[in-house]
Formats: C-alpha cells, sequence, structure tokens
C-alpha cells in the first residue's frame, strides 16, 4: 500500500500523526506549535470537512479550528467525529479511531532536507501513544533517497 504523504521543504522540527483515512495510510507533519491534537483536528475539520461532537458544546457538531456550528452556517447533514479527553489537560480533543478514520501512531520528527533525512522519536503527551514503526518502515522503503532513523 502507497502511503500518503507531503514532505515539508523547510529543516525544523514537526509532529506526526500517522493515520489510515477511508482505507488509505498517510504520514502528516504538523506545525508542532498546534500539538498531535491540533493537527489530527486540522486534518479532521479543514482537509476531511468534519465536525466534532463534544458533550461541553451543545449547539451541536462544531468546528473547533473557528468554533463555529454546523448550524451556524445552515448545514444540517455533516460528517463529525467524537472527541476524549485530553490526557494532560480539561480539554476535549479529537478520537483516535472514528467513522473512516484511525490514527496510527503519533510522535515527532526533525526534518534535514539539504540532507534527505527524517529523524522520528518521541510520543504523544496528549494521546500517549507513540509512532507505528511498522508503517514507518514501510515508508522508509516507498522513499528510499531519504535517510529515516526511529529513535
Amino acid at each position: 500500500m502507497v502511503i500518503v504523504y507531503v514532505l515539508p521543504g523547510k529543516s525544523g522540527d514537526y509532529k506526526v500523526v500517522q493515520l489510515e483515512i477511508k482505507g488509505q495510510e498517510h504520514i502528516r507533519f504538523g506545525d508542532g506549535d498546534k500539538g498531535h491534537s491540533g493537527c489530527l483536528t486540522h486534518i479532521l475539520e479543514i482537509e476531511e470537512g468534519r465536525f466534532g461532537l463534544s458533550p461541553r458544546f451543545t449547539g451541536g457538531p462544531i468546528r473547533f479550528t473557528d468554533l463555529k456550528y454546523a448550524s451556524e452556517l445552515g448545514l444540517t447533514d455533516v460528517q463529525t467525529y467524537e472527541t476524549v479527553q485530553d490526557h494532560g489537560s480539561e480539554r476535549q480533543i479529537p478520537a483516535i479511531v472514528g467513522s473512516g478514520y484511525r490514527v496510527l501512531g503519533m510522535g515527532n520528527a526533525h526534518i534535514f532536507v539539504p540532507d534527505k533525512s527524517i529523524i522520528f522519536f518521541g510520543r504523544s503527551l496528549s494521546y500517549k501513544i507513540g509512532f507505528d514503526k511498522d508503517q514507518i518502515e514501510r515508508f522508509r522503503r516507498q522513499i528510499p533517497e531519504w535517510k529515516i532513523e526511529v529513535k
């Protein structure tokens, strides 16, 4: 199976979310300031057009990226995702498994673009999960011109 990915154009540290959406595997590199839950929220809401369901927001499905309810936007039949309690705070974050998607792993990566190297390291504090090393191994075979390490 081919893994869908877009490598960042700049060297630096990134949050990484490994997931499967509608049967297709993805590796996403996101802004470190957003955290893993922010990266997953962006993928689900902005790229997939979903709205979150949370017991804390009683107005129905909500898009957390801009705090707009689907009803405010005149939308009645929307794809949604469930939220869960963040392990590290009081906030609600996307569940790692939902209708049509599942998170395979999370962590961080340091990318050196000129050297074509990626070092995967760490784990998600909010979700308490690390990388899916099998997917990273398939990714390594998919882009053999890059040096990939897992620490």
